[in-house]
């Protein structure tokens, strides 16, 4: 017996081994399709309605095979699977739900399904040759198949039945019994068919030969106007315009093919508009067509100091890549890659680097794409086709050298429309790129020219082949003074300017800034900030559209008039036996957590909870080991662990959480909880633990550095293995930070106690 959520549909039957797209409208189907999407692997029930007296004793398990929005609501197809026999039907919280039985069909009699299917055959091909050849999508194959079950389906399906008639018979018990109604129903709707053939042809008959004439008269007037004058001047016009173009030999040859065929198509048909669109296409295309740049390094150094305050190393890296651009004058090499948490400023560099160079910027978002055709464009045999993200913007920016930016190249998706990643690798790849062939376009366009730039926010989603292709370039985030800089030099000015305020109506210190920061945003760009900064300015402009005199100024103490109560209180301590204190890293910065731990009577049971992912349940696990290993070493008894349960939690249990580099912390926690020591307050730790006790180094060494910084702590145990990476961490992130290198858990316990 199993259990599925019903979803009905109108107007449409399903049935086994077909699929059937539908558009979800209404509420009460998009939480069906939600909860089969959640708790069903996709699976839903499938029944008519609007059907006339309607049995239900059959029904269908489908699954979604594709989910997609769509202007009138969310798109999906549904692939019909078993068919099966209903046992009761209710209604559950909103959702109709229905206890099903898989129903597996057998044949009794071989020999009848087999002649029946030869009949229905010889009825299916004669109902196709009274259509003038025009059969129902589906009818050919159905004449090469002979599996009974298959065919009956298949038949169903495709079959242009009534659905009343189609549901009647798929309520029905046994294949041949099935067969059987199916032919009794084509055989009805061919003797109709055969009479509507015979009154047409009666009707054909009777048109006189004064009829015909006419008939062929004013066919042969519409001919001559549309290949008259005005169409061949059309065709002239783009003639001369392909010949004029700067497109190379091939593409020339191809639009000018094109236009020999487009003559030959009359004017009105769906192909001449085809056509036209192809030839528009390659005529919009910048093939030799650049923008002579400014390749100035000197002027590229004051527009990222402009607009970039901070990231002295991340600027420092892109002179050093533009200046080999200037020498060698190829941009051949590794693709520069921007990474770090949203808000710091990736994209908006990229926009700086094309004002620097005086090239166009163009900017392309691959955040959830999984076509492949969003890459290299649609083949033209389909409708409604056109080329890729990468052709359609530079016929945009109508220049063949622009700044390309590809946004969120870590969210690329895959599914059963290809990959677009592995077509990102011919894009970016400097080796091949002069032949970029755009599957609309169809002739080789060379990106050899572009400066392209992409940005993630991590690298372990991007696939190791494109990974390998770009440059990775780190923006960890800002520090505090880093934020009030910014907020001075940037993000009030265009605020007054986008406001329409006055720079005296809109003044806010470096206290209130810091205090925003602190209270009201956690993260380690800019974008919340300004977020908040708006907000003010906002209920600013409001005083003054209603006429205030009186502007208010805007101090520490008044700030929640403006922005409420404080999101955020800061780090805090939790004083305690059992809790320590850790760095984490997470995509948007890094993150200060605490470990909690509680030991009690119980059978030696390690408990783990606050959402802990796999890689952080096994340190936990290896804690314990090291723990358990070195009993003597931390004064307890050697069986202290079988006649206690560890209860291990990180708070925040909505939150996952996941990472090796928790291990020292969960460690100090459990060794507190068993020896009734508290850690020190100051201390914040990260590293890897193994089970012979020795500390791994780990990543984001900035980040949780930055976190630290900012929630007040001064001492932070680091792996010995991370002391080459302190170097690369900026002197202001380790000003008045006391970091202490170890190499096992023994000088943790000397450091952490």
């Amino acid at each position: 017996m199993n259990r599925f959520p019903v979803l009905y549909i109108e107007e449409e039957v399903l049935f086994p081994l077909s699929s059937i797209p539908y558009i979800v409208s209404n509420g009460h189907e998009l939480i069906t399709i939600e909860r089969a999407m959640d708790k069903f692997k996709g699976k839903v029930v499938v029944l008519p309605s609007g059907i006339s007296n309607l049995e239900r004793k059959f029904c269908t398990i489908a699954e979604v095979v594709s989910l997609n929005e769509t202007a009138r609501g969310i798109r999906i197809v549904l692939q019909g699977e078993d068919r099966c026999r209903i046992k009761s039907l209710r209604d559950t919280g909103g959702i109709p739900m229905v206890d099903v039985e898989i129903v597996f069909e057998e044949i009794e009699n071989y020999r009848k399904a087999h002649a029946l299917i030869r009949a229905i055959k010889r009825l299916l091909v004669e109902f196709t040759d009274l259509s003038d050849g025009e059969s129902a999508p589906g009818i050919e194959s159905l004449i090469q198949e002979n599996d009974p079950v298959i065919f009956l389906y298949r038949t169903l399906s495709a079959i242009p039945l009534n659905n009343n008639v189609k549901w009647h018979i798929y309520q029905l018990e046994g294949i041949e019994t099935k067969l059987d109604k199916i032919l009794e129903a084509i055989s009805t709707d061919l003797e109709v068919a055969r009479l509507e053939k015979e009154i047409l042809d009666k009707v054909k008959d009777r048109l006189s030969k004064n009829q015909k004439q006419y008939l062929l008269h004013e066919q042969l007037k519409v001919i001559q106007k549309e290949l008259g004058r005005e169409e061949d001047e059309d065709i002239q016009k783009l003639k001369d315009t392909i010949e004029k173009s700067n497109m190379p030999e091939e593409a020339r040859e191809k639009a000018l093919s094109e236009l020999e065929r487009l003559k030959k198509i009359p004017p009105m048909s769906p192909e001449s508009v085809v056509i036209r669109n192809y030839l528009d296409w390659l005529l919009k295309l910048p093939w030799n067509n650049g923008k002579q740049e400014e390749m100035d390094i000197k002027k590229v150094q004051e527009v990222l100091e402009k607009n970039h305050y901070g990231l002295e190393k991340v600027k420092e890296t892109i002179i050093e890549y533009l200046s080999v651009l200037k020498l060698t004058g190829s941009s051949k090499g590794h693709i520069l890659c921007f990474v770090g948490p949203p808000g710091v400023g990736k994209t908006s560099l990229g926009r700086s680097i094309a004002e620097a160079l005086g090239r166009k910027f163009v900017r392309a978002s691959l955040g959830g794409v999984k076509d492949e055709a969003e890459i290299r464009g649609h083949r033209r045999t389909y409708v409604g086709s056109m080329p890729g993200k990468i052709i359609q913007e530079i016929a945009r920016a109508g220049v063949n050298n622009p700044v390309f930016l590809l946004d969120e190249v870590d969210k690329i998706g895959v599914d059963y429309r290809g990959d677009p990643a592995s077509a990102l690798l011919e894009v970016l790849d400097p080796e091949v790129n002069q032949s970029f062939m755009d599957h609309y376009i169809e002739i080789g366009y060379d990106l050899s020219h572009v400066l392209f730039i992409t940005t993630a926010n991590v690298t372990y989603s991007i696939p190791p082949p494109l990974l390998d292709r770009m440059e990775i370039i780190n923006l960890p985030g800002y520090l505090e003074f880093e934020k009030i800089e910014i907020a001075k030099r940037h993000l009030i000015p265009k605020i007054i300017e986008d406001t329409g305020l006055r720079q005296r109506d809109f003044r806010v210190s470096d206290g209130v800034i810091k205090k925003i920061i602190k209270e009201y945003t956690q993260e380690a760009g800019v974008r919340n900030l300004e977020r908040s900064l708006r907000k003010i300015a906002r209920k600013i402009a409001r005083e003054k559209a209603f006429g205030s005199r009186r502007i208010p100024r805007i101090t520490t103490k008044n700030i929640e008039d403006f922005l409420g109560v404080p999101k955020f209180k800061g780090f805090k301590k939790k004083q305690g036996v059992g809790v320590a204190t850790g760095l984490a890293w997470t995509p948007v910065g890094g993150e200060v957590i605490q470990v909690e731990t509680r030991v009690m009577d119980g059978e030696g049971n390690l408990i783990l909870t606050g959402q802990m992912g796999d890689v952080m349940k096994e340190s936990a696990m290896a804690a314990l080991s090291v723990i358990r290993s070195n009993y003597k070493r931390y004064g307890l008894n050697r069986d202290f662990y079988r006649k206690l349960d560890v209860h291990v939690h990180i708070p925040e249990g909505a939150v996952p959480k996941d990472g090796p580099s928790a291990g020292v912390t969960i460690f100090s926690s459990i060794l507190s909880a068993l020896t009734k020591k508290q850690t020190r307050g100051d201390v914040a730790m990260t590293g890897e633990i193994t089970l012979s006790g020795r500390v791994l180094g780990v990543g984001g060494l900035t980040a949780k550095l930055m976190a630290a910084r900012s929630a007040g702590i001064k001492k932070v145990i680091l792996p010995i293995d991370n002391e080459r990476d302190i170097k690369e961490v900026p002197e202001a992130v380790k000003a008045g930070l006391n970091l202490i290198f170890v190499k096992n858990t023994e000088d943790v316990v000397e450091n952490a106690f």
